[in-house]
């Protein structure tokens, strides 16, 4: 079994662990099934990155107002 890497939560660091994953399911040392939900789980990722960059967005061109600077929580569904 191989050491556990710690993950730097980052873009880098994502790409990173992605990167060990395809190896580990080229070596045999992971599965489909594994690489499947690492795989969704780095898209899941992504798309928080992706929402919060919308609302960077929004702030700078001034249609989401935040004047106390404190985080926004953004309804998601019903």
């Amino acid at each position: 079994m191989s050491e556990k890497k710690e993950i730097i939560r980052t873009s880098l660091g994502l790409r990173d662990a992605l990167f060990d994953a395809i190896e580990k399911v080229r070596s045999g040392e992971l599965g489909a099934q594994e690489a499947r939900a690492i795989g969704s789980l780095a898209h899941q990722i992504c798309e928080t990155v992706s929402l919060e960059i919308e609302v960077a967005k929004l702030q700078a061109d001034g249609q989401f107002d935040n004047p106390s600077g404190a985080p926004r929580v953004l309804k998601l569904g019903n």
